[in-house]
């Protein structure tokens, strides 16, 4: 038993070694590189598997249902890694590039790959926002209509550095710009069955942070102690995870 838990723990601490890492190295090198070299690769996803079924064979072997608080902890880190697995094997990501006037209706992934979209993208304007008296830019604006043949209808969006755009599982983030200032570049992820799996963790985990803090004293096991460490570490997972997909 002891085995089994500092095996669960190591490959957790591990993991979140590389979660780390990478939030680093996507800053320094963008994210078509972390996606590639590190989210996508086979030996992270084997880490994950590895970790995912380690975990489950702890909270049997602990029968930790018989402590529902401490049982939907573990349960929301099962969900998160079953999340982050989906999207592995489902989501897609890449690049689009588009100009302003022109219609986008496909983006191309880290290998060269071409990826076709149930709708079209057009770049009605493109706007930089300077912080006052200053050249800094302080955020990259575009501004985009998209047309949906299937439900006949067009709509309007906004993309900046800080709002997402999203339609139709599909997430469009502003990650750069043309040097004429005339062309905007955004990351797509298409994820559409990962994100909810992955929510649903994040929900549980704050049920259970809940629940754990609304426990009377009485009925808080003697062990409380240790899955509570456990808590701060599947929350500081759950932080870095969100912040390496944006």
């Amino acid at each position: 038993m002891k085995l089994l838990k500092r095996t669960a723990f190591s490959l957790l601490g591990i993991l979140l070694l590389i979660l780390t890492i990478a939030t680093i190295l996507e800053k320094i090198y963008g994210t078509d590189f972390v996606n590639e070299y590190i989210y996508s690769s086979v030996p992270f996803v084997i880490l994950w598997g590895v970790t995912a079924i380690t975990s489950l064979l702890y909270i049997i072997k602990s029968k930790l249902h018989r402590q529902p608080v401490i049982f939907l902890l573990h349960l929301s880190l099962l969900f998160i890694l079953a999340g982050a697995f989906t999207t592995w094997i489902y989501g897609e990501q890449g690049t689009m590039r588009v100009r302003q006037g022109e219609q986008q209706t496909s983006f191309t992934d880290s290998k060269g790959i071409s990826h076709q979209l149930p709708f079209s993208i057009t770049l009605n304007q493109f706007e930089i926002i300077y912080y006052k008296g200053t050249l800094a830019p302080m955020d990259f604006i575009s501004h985009i209509s998209v047309a949906d043949k299937d439900c006949h209808r067009q709509i309007q969006g906004k993309v900046s550095m800080n709002h997402i755009f999203s339609y139709q599982h599909y997430r469009f983030y502003q990650s750069g710009y043309s040097e004429d200032n005339e062309g905007s570049v955004f990351s797509v992820s298409h994820d559409p069955y990962g994100i909810g799996i992955t929510y649903a963790g994040y929900t549980l985990l704050l049920l259970s942070t809940v629940f754990f803090f609304l426990q009377p004293a009485k009925s808080v096991p003697p062990t409380a102690e240790k899955p509570f460490a456990t808590q701060k570490l599947d929350s500081h997972l759950a932080f870095i995870r969100i912040q390496s997909q944006q």
